[in-house]
């Protein structure tokens, strides 16, 4: 975790930026364990009055802790040390309790072929209960994630309404996922 933490950071806030556009003061926003939803979070803070945020990750939660004016919920479920995350039946059946306007997901890996895949086994139903929750689901990854695979499939693309990146993205890749109908947003 603390690799992947440092690793891209700078795309990884830039991709933030480019996401926390899409909020709108007092919607209910979840945020998947991960370095990119972290960086949200940081945005987060400083820059909206009232949200309602729902998230499994402790990290998260004590980032958003600052903004005495968020209704944070913390999903429970069994504890993951390695990520600092909650996760299991419980955790899921939390999440499917909750309307949720804008999901911001993060994963380990996106591609044409296989769509969102992670290697981290035990958050992968924690994603899949968000999407299903989810009026808008966005995908928040640098530009390191695409065309890349992990071992286990969360879901295809067509899932997903949006993907955000940096400003690093090749701009053969943001065509091919356009004749894809996959939407792409970024700083460019």
């Amino acid at each position: 975790f603390n690799e992947r933490e440092v690793k891209n950071r700078e795309k990884k806030q830039e991709a933030a930026f480019v996401a926390i556009e899409l909020i709108e003061e007092g919607q209910a926003i979840a945020l998947n364990g991960g370095t990119t939803t972290i960086e949200i979070a940081k945005v987060l803070v400083n820059k909206f009055k009232r949200l309602t945020i729902i998230t499994n990750d402790l990290r998260i939660l004590s980032i958003l802790g600052e903004n005495k004016n968020f209704n944070v919920i913390l999903t429970g479920g069994f504890f993951n040390p390695e990520e600092y995350t909650l996760y299991g039946k419980q955790c899921e059946e939390i999440l499917s309790n909750f309307n949720i306007d804008i999901a911001f997901i993060t994963v380990n890996g996106l591609s044409l072929e296989h769509g969102l895949t992670d290697f981290r086994m035990h958050e992968v139903g924690v994603i899949q209960s968000i999407i299903s929750r989810s009026k808008h689901k966005v995908v928040v990854a640098d530009a390191s994630k695409f065309e890349t695979s992990s071992y286990i499939n969360v879901c295809p693309l067509k899932d997903i309404d949006l993907i955000v990146t940096d400003s690093s993205l090749p701009s053969d890749i943001v065509e091919q996922y356009s004749k894809q109908d996959i939407r792409i947003l970024s700083p460019h």
